[in-house]
């Protein structure tokens, strides 16, 4: 378990757990986010709104991946892959 820096099963089940939790939670927050908008499924051409709602939906997943993984515990584990994230994409400035 080390490996992967864990230090007990138990918090490599809260990490899982926060991946199982985080995709639904992504997904339900990414449909009034759109709605805010008034992007609507029945109103909205698909070939309009799943695009909006892929992009939506990804930047929400990384938030909530953050939010969800520090209510178990896990801030640790997901703030260093979520700056990683941030400077790949390039907001985030590097620090050599």
């Amino acid at each position: 378990m080390t490996r992967w820096g864990f230090h007990s099963k138990i918090e490599f089940i809260l990490v899982i757990i926060a991946f199982s939790v985080n995709g639904p939670l992504a997904l339900w927050v990414s449909g009034p986010i759109l709605g805010l908008f008034q992007i609507e499924r029945d109103t909205t051409s698909p070939w309009i709104f799943w695009p909006l709602r892929i992009i939506v939906m990804t930047p929400t997943y990384q938030l909530l991946l953050v939010v969800v993984g520090g209510i178990l515990g896990q801030h640790h584990y997901f703030w260093p892959r979520f700056m990683k994230r941030l400077r790949w994409i390039g907001l985030w400035p590097r620090i050599e």
